[in-house]
């Protein structure tokens, strides 16, 4: 084999689904070709996960940290290994990412083959944020991802959306959808939950963010009522800046008794594989990580049908509930269908993600893709 020599420039290595999807594919490049992770700082839950073979380098600035914006300064040390080491490829996810590592190579002409990966539908990523750098972002990205080598889209849904939004594109747009490590999940939810989790009878679960893409604030007023009826507890694993916000609501609602927001877990799945239902009630996705992992688990599914990934992954409805984004009747009668369900599909749900997002298949994927533009 040719060794290549990829670089992955990412912000952290930690908390979202694209750096858990960045991390697991650098553990699989090392078996074969050198690999460098690039991160604004070195720290990250995902860090202790990542095979001893891939080299991580911090960019954080040595310049007293009340200079901002911090993102900046890294971009110098960034030019300086590209400039110095010329990897064969560098990959970055996400828009703001992308568009300034493209912008740059516009600048500087860097030798390295640019392969960026879209984390979401840009077009209702736009419609949706409220942040002015996402929005520059995404316009930005119009401009500038017909620079890159290769586009890669997660889930048909986003390749379409890209190609629909940036026409120029059309030829460079690849999907390969995320890598899922289903042994490694299967033997993690064998964990114990941990000693300080005071759930007390069948929960359902959420897992992503907190914050308003994810919708969790339908999910709270769908579950409340079920609360009060039937003593089910909801769990939700995740940090983010709406945790307050969740809280009041459940007070609100008289149901906070049965809320639990742990903060995030690096081991989701032990709570996966006890819980009676689990959701995702998200507003607009890519290629949610969450649900491939609880297919994994096995878990009985309730999704929003979001663009992009649920429909996808749940095979139209065959492996979940497929609801309408924001209703919350729908999202309960839902949950309701599925706790009194006797279907086990557990195993044909393991073995769907066994087929199609198995690790090593889809990093073989990356690297086949990688060989072609450096060719």
């Amino acid at each position: 084999i040719n060794t290549m020599n990829i670089t992955i420039w990412i912000y952290k290595l930690g908390n979202g689904g694209a750096e858990r999807v960045m991390a697991d594919l650098a553990s699989s490049f090392a078996k074969s070709h050198d690999v460098t992770i690039l991160v604004h700082s070195d720290t990250g839950e995902y860090q202790q996960n990542i095979d001893q073979r891939v080299s991580i380098k911090s960019l954080g600035s040595r310049l007293p940290q009340f200079l901002k914006p911090k993102t900046l300064f890294c971009l110098f040390g960034l030019i300086r290994h590209l400039q110095k080491n010329k990897p064969d490829i560098i990959l970055t996810t996400g828009a703001q990412h992308s568009v300034i590592l493209l912008g740059l190579s516009k600048l500087f002409r860097f030798s390295s083959k640019i392969v960026i990966r879209e984390t979401n539908t840009i077009s209702v990523q736009s419609h949706h944020t409220q942040s002015q750098i996402e929005r520059l972002s995404l316009w930005a990205a119009k401009k500038l991802y017909p620079l890159a080598h290769k586009v890669i889209a997660p889930s048909e849904g986003v390749a379409n959306d890209l190609i629909l939004h940036i026409p120029k594109i059309s030829d460079k747009v690849k999907t390969i959808p995320n890598p899922i490590d289903i042994e490694d999940i299967i033997e993690k939810s064998q964990h114990p939950l941990p000693n300080d989790t005071n759930i007390t009878s069948p929960f359902i679960l959420a897992v992503g963010r907190l914050v308003p893409q994810k919708g969790h604030a339908d999910l709270i007023k769908a579950w409340a009522p079920l609360h009060q009826k039937q003593n089910i507890e909801l769990v939700i694993l995740g940090n983010g800046p709406e945790r307050q916000k969740l809280i009041a609501l459940a007070t609100e609602l008289g149901v906070v008794d049965g809320l639990h927001l742990p903060g995030f877990d690096l081991n989701p799945f032990r709570y996966m594989i006890h819980c009676s239902v689990f959701i995702l009630s998200s507003y607009h996705e890519g290629l949610p990580n969450t649900l491939l992992q609880a297919m994994a688990c096995g878990c009985k599914i309730v999704a929003t049908d979001c663009p992009s990934g649920p429909r996808e992954i749940l095979q139209d409805g065959k492996f979940g509930k497929l609801v309408k984004i924001g209703d919350i009747t729908a999202i309960r009668e839902a949950i309701i269908q599925q706790l009194g369900s006797h279907e086990d599909k557990a195993e044909e749900r393991q073995e769907t993600v066994r087929t199609l997002y198995d690790q090593n298949k889809i990093s073989e994927r990356y690297l086949n893709l990688f060989k072609t533009i450096n060719q």
